[in-house]
């Protein structure tokens, strides 16, 4: 079975190393900006199970982490070196937050702050790198091309469509109720006079940890409306600074470093990505949003599983907005 994939960031990467697997899977991989290239690539790979302002428990967490942290695992024997940072993630949340503590992986510090003990810090770079050497060693290819229509890839058995919000291109009805985030990032380095960010904290914004020790990452913001997606250092510093001086006062002393953006693809009233067989031979995968690196593994293993045994009503109805093709 001949199968292209188009879009190579977490979801389209993490499906093709599942569908490689599969002794009967040629997997092709398309996109014109290589490994990581859009808005996976951005990530400062916050990976815990309480996303969003609410702090609430994400549906299917345990199942969604497990699967992600399995592949984290399969990277890191790709790479033999580390691509993420355990022992958990802080979080700055109000008392509501509270009632986490019922799931076991929620604790309240003495500081007033909470630990997420099952929170990773995923270093996107590292893990996208690990992730595609297993997938090549198991027969992936990438094509570093464009793709402008489906016809294009004509000569396949399956096709899908894994490029976030690029895939409003092939199916613009379909995604009508899916809007563009811009997301941007700030890279700085802590001067010697500074405290140290002993782990990653989440709060209204969020500081995180990264590879390179005295270096962190400061995000997110989620903009609406923009005029360009590339970054703006100035506005980011504005509208991030702010937010993250309630969880580390000193972050105005920070040197930044550099500024990245990308754009998320979201549903509009809910968080549920989309998971779909648009029609026989066709599949959507998209809308994963700021829970991408939560949810692409499992939601990858399962895509995998209902095109190997060509089954679209093995994917979850929670995250399909149609009726399965016929």
């Amino acid at each position: 079975m001949k199968i292209a994939i188009m879009g190579a960031g977490f979801a389209g990467l993490a499906l093709s190393w599942h569908l490689s697997s599969f002794p009967s899977c040629s997997v092709d991989l398309f996109d014109s900006k290589g490994i990581g290239g859009g808005a996976s690539g951005v990530s400062t790979g916050l990976l815990h199970p309480y996303p969003g302002e609410q702090g609430r428990r994400t549906y299917l967490a345990e199942e969604a982490l497990a699967a992600t942290t399995h592949l984290l695992l399969a990277a890191e024997k790709a790479l033999k070196e580390p691509v993420a940072t355990y022992g958990g993630i802080y979080a700055c949340k109000d008392e509501t937050f509270k009632k986490n503590i019922a799931f076991g992986d929620v604790e309240l510090m003495d500081d007033g702050k909470f630990l997420i003990t099952s929170g990773i810090t995923v270093h996107p770079e590292k893990y996208l790198e690990g992730l595609w050497q297993d997938a090549m060693k198991k027969g992936v290819t990438l094509h570093k091309q464009k793709i402008n229509e489906l016809e294009d890839l004509k000569a396949y058995d399956q096709i899908v469509v894994a490029a976030g919000h690029l895939s409003t291109v092939f199916f613009p009805e379909i995604l009508a109720n899916f809007q563009k985030l811009k997301g941007q990032v700030l890279t700085a380095l802590r001067p010697a006079n500074l405290p140290e960010v002993k782990k990653s904290t989440i709060g209204k914004g969020y500081i995180a940890l990264s590879l390179k020790k005295d270096i962190y990452n400061v995000g997110a913001t989620y903009e609406r409306e923009y005029l360009s997606e590339d970054p703006d250092l100035e506005f980011a510093r504005q509208d991030l600074f702010p937010k993250v001086a309630k969880m580390y006062p000193e972050v105005d002393s920070l040197d930044v470093i550099s500024c990245r953006a990308g754009v998320r693809f979201v549903r509009r009233r809910h968080y549920y990505p989309l998971l779909a067989q648009v029609k026989k031979g066709i599949w959507l995968f998209t809308g994963l949003g700021s829970r991408g690196l939560l949810y692409h593994g499992l939601l990858s293993k399962i895509l995998s599983e209902a095109i190997i045994q060509d089954k679209p009503e093995l994917l979850p109805r929670e995250f399909s907005i149609f009726p399965f093709a016929k």
